[in-house]
């Protein structure tokens, strides 16, 4: 029988393949046999390095696996034990080596049958006398040790979930009702929203007391993103129209001022510091700089830089002040669904992270007390509300396990808490490309469809299959169907993972596909009849956007192992790495002659065509967005992309290549995802749009 250990407050039971911490109510969990024998492995060189090939070895023996069978059952370990494998607690990596057990792993041992000794003549009495006193002591501290671990499970049942005394709807409008913002004094809830399906977004304001609402903003641009004044006289908001600026109004209405612009990106939201005389939001230098949080002094225009972002993420956002008004809490992404909060103190210095998840998050705010966070997050499955404590610890459930919430907001002096409340699906839908008889227009029709999300479709070569990316299994994996969306089956099976962009071999044998765990980003293939899949990157930074060279041994995707997000080349074959792009690259597709190759680059707007045989890129497309990188399709005549007009509106269009002519096919404006495909025949291009999408403002109060 294998001895029992120790780590941290995890005990191992090696026999059972369990690993449980006593001090939570979590119930043990149980591992793989090859996964315990690689903690095993650890345990026996604790504190020395143990090499892969060593762990293959000694796990696997001379069974033939490939390295990724050893880097997924690392990140199970860690998954299970809550370690972060950028600040290990417990396994640490050694790049180009292997793994060592960082934590003390002490064994067990077994507990020892108690015997008596040998009574004599003389000593009988005595002994009885003892014996019993100390079964007695014994129980006793059983007793007590057992009632300690009672009141320590009921405890912790306590404190991983916080009640509401009650929840209400805010809002009720006919469409969607977005950004709340609670004032101070917890009595109005101030949200953007639209009266039309095609008129802007403008500000109301909802009183919690008699319920009725006002309109606060009367503008052309889309207003989003209010802010109360601490005082709770002003509201500070975005005008996102062709030149976004944040805004201050007075609350009880009137003319609205201009503060500064905002920047290159689209996450505009601020927060206001407890004098009332500066905001906070994110900013970057250019679009391809990593984005920062500044501080903006109202009176005199004055910036400060107050975070300071590695180039290896993609910025800090999202900023709420405290109500003692000394710390900001904020949302540092280190690449898309690859999410954690952290907080620095307002006059700048360490910053401190908070969350370990990697997962997506959609805003936070401070409670009333100023002593924890509450925030949106993925980490259980669907967006749900969790709170943390400002100093860190196990975050715990406030609201979730039905519509997805997002973006909280709370009140400085009530316990109270408002957010978004949506339901909605994405389904794929496919747009018949043939030229309609005089008098006709394109309709598009569904192809695949389900209650959750599909999306990224992508044609198989020889138009019998098409894959897409669904949650309707509960995590994001790629699926397969047949070309008119019948008979969809899963053909990933990542735990805690995020899987996206299928791509599919120009032999239609393999796909190859984005997998984010533990906020990494790598590339991997799988066999489409069967098979392993095996990652073909794993570098600390971010692989993202795979696509596959025209003579099928080759794979294109993009990576900021150079410094910036750049188009990189790797061969299946040997693993050699060839970096295509030096002035930045995003998403590149080879043409399906394997002549020519487009991309379109970091902070950019369109899209460029380079020859593979040697010269210089040119821009064949200007109306490509920035943020619709993946949107777009390489067929033999040309570029099918989605465009975005002056207004914003966005469209399906084709460039034709011979003639440099493009070609409003249909309007979009409700397409979702990064990802368009084309069917080998040109009869049809699919795409993802959004077929219901509902938000209403919801409110929680009393929390405990």
């Amino acid at each position: 029988m294998a001895q029992l250990f120790q780590i941290g407050s995890f005990i191992i039971s090696p026999d059972l393949n369990r690993i449980e911490d006593p001090v939570s109510i979590a119930p043990p969990t149980q591992v793989e046999p090859k996964i315990m024998d690689v903690l095993v492995c650890l345990h026996d060189a604790v504190g020395e390095v143990v090499s892969r090939e060593q762990i293959l070895e000694q796990v696997w023996g001379e069974t033939i696996v490939g390295d990724d069978v050893l880097t997924r059952a690392v990140g199970h370990l860690r998954k299970t034990l809550g370690d972060d494998p950028r600040q290990p607690q417990f396994i640490e990596t050694i790049p180009r080596r292997g793994y060592r057990l960082l934590a003390d792993s002490v064994s067990i041992p077994d507990q020892p049958t108690f015997v008596p000794e040998a009574k004599t003549e003389s000593s009988g009495t005595g002994n009885k006398k003892h014996f019993r006193r100390l079964v007695a002591i014994i129980f006793i501290l059983l007793a007590a040790t057992l009632s300690t671990v009672v009141f320590q499970q009921r405890l912790a049942i306590a404190n991983r979930v916080v009640v509401p005394t009650r929840v209400f709807p805010v809002t009720s409008f006919a469409g969607k009702e977005v950004d709340p913002a609670v004032s101070p004094d917890g009595l109005q809830v101030a949200f953007s929203a639209r009266l039309s399906e095609t008129g802007p977004y403008n500000i109301h304001i909802t009183d919690l007391e008699s319920g009725q609402t006002r309109q606060l903003t009367f503008a052309d641009a889309n207003c989003q993103h209010p802010e109360w004044s601490p005082d709770g006289l002003s509201i500070a908001y975005t005008s996102e129209g062709k030149n976004c600026g944040f805004m201050v109004i007075p609350a009880e209405g009137g003319i609205p001022n201009l503060i500064t612009p905002c920047g290159h990106f689209s996450e505009h939201t601020m927060a206001w510091t407890n004098d009332s005389k500066s905001i906070i939001f994110a900013h970057e230098d250019d679009p391809s700089s990593t984005t920062s949080l500044v501080i903006f002094e109202l009176a005199t225009g004055a910036t400060r830089q107050l975070t300071h972002p590695s180039a290896d993420h993609a910025g800090d956002f999202d900023p709420a002040v405290s109500p003692l008004g000394d710390t900001v809490a904020f949302i540092r992404v280190r690449t898309n669904g690859a999410q954690d909060i952290h907080i620095v103190p307002l006059a700048g210095g360490t910053v401190e992270r908070l969350t370990f998840d990697n997962q997506a998050l959609t805003g936070l705010d401070w409670t009333e007390n100023g002593q924890h966070i509450i925030y949106s997050s993925q980490r259980a499955g669907l967006f749900s509300l969790w709170r943390i404590s400002a100093e860190g610890g196990l975050p715990q459930l406030v609201l979730g396990g039905g519509n997805k919430i997002k973006d909280p907001s709370t009140a400085d002096r009530v316990s109270m808490v408002a957010y978004e409340n949506w339901i909605y699906e994405t389904n794929i839908w496919r747009l018949p490309l043939l030229t309609p008889e005089e008098g006709q227009i394109r309709k598009p029709e569904r192809l695949i469809h389900s209650t959750q999300w599909d999306l990224q479709p992508a044609f198989s070569p020889d138009g019998r299959s098409v894959a897409f990316v669904s949650t309707r299994s509960g995590g994001w994996q790629v699926w397969l169907a047949e070309a008119d969306g019948g008979h969809p089956r899963r053909l990933t099976n990542f735990a805690d993972s995020r899987v996206g962009s299928p791509s599919w071999s120009p032999d239609g044998t393999r796909l190859a596909f984005t997998v984010l765990v533990d906020g990494q980003s790598d590339i991997f293939v799988i066999p489409v009849d069967g098979g392993d899949e095996f990652n073909v990157t794993n570098n600390p930074l971010d692989e993202l956007s795979p696509s596959w060279s025209a003579n099928n041994d080759r794979i294109y995707f993009t990576s900021r192992r150079s410094g910036n997000w750049e188009v990189w080349q790797v061969a299946l074959e040997d693993g050699e790495l060839i970096q295509i792009t030096d002035s930045g690259g995003l998403v590149a597709r080879e043409s399906l002659d394997g002549k020519n190759l487009y991309f379109n680059r970091s902070g950019l707007h369109g899209l460029w065509e380079m020859p593979l045989s040697g010269g210089q890129p040119r821009q064949v497309l200007t109306d490509l967005s920035l943020w619709d990188h993946g949107n777009w399709a390489v067929a033999e005549t040309g570029i099918f992309y989605v465009d975005q007009d002056s207004t914003g509106a966005r469209g399906l269009s084709f460039w034709e290549r011979t003639t440099g002519q493009t070609m409003r096919l249909v309007s979009a404006d409700s397409l979702s995802g990064q990802g368009i495909s084309v069917s080998p025949d040109g009869r049809w291009l699919a795409f993802s749009r959004f077929d219901r999408a509902e938000c209403d403002i919801f409110a929680a109060e009393g929390l405990r």
